[in-house]
């Protein structure tokens, strides 16, 4: 029986388009931001120092992205990448994982942008600073 070509990927669900291996690597590398995240804002509350960002940061990574979101994802691949010393593969797992997790967010495919009027709009894993810093880690090997 032949394939039927042209079949749509955007109908096909989250767990049909990725492997079972690939879907549980995503989901540690989201837990693992997460747990990196929680620390920055333990770690941004004990510095006793304001931030007018402090609000949109401490829930970045929580339902849709907001202004610090596109920033915490690139923190966390300096912190793996550059000052843990991983490789590529740990940097292109990361990008990945987030930019599955908003492509599948409804309203946030796409290259992103941000503006105080209009807010985030498409996909933070693909700012361009994040997409930038993959580059980055991939010419580093």
């Amino acid at each position: 029986m032949a394939r039927r070509s042209g079949t749509s990927s955007s109908r096909t669900s989250r767990k049909k388009r990725s492997s079972p291996r690939s879907r549980g690597e995503y989901n540690r590398y989201i837990k693992n931001t997460r747990k990196f995240h929680t620390e920055l804002v333990k770690q941004r509350r004990a510095s006793g120092q304001t931030y007018d960002d402090a609000k949109e940061f401490e829930s970045a990574l929580n339902g849709p992205p907001n202004k610090c979101t596109a920033d915490v994802i690139l923190y966390f691949l300096v912190q793996k990448c550059f000052t843990e010393e991983c490789g590529h593969s740990t940097g292109d797992g990361i990008h990945a994982a987030w930019a599955d997790h908003y492509d599948n967010m409804k309203g946030y495919q796409g290259p992103y942008s941000y503006d105080a009027r209009n807010g985030v709009r498409r996909n933070p894993a693909r700012a361009q600073a994040v997409m930038n810093t993959v580059h980055e880690i991939k010419n580093r090997d």
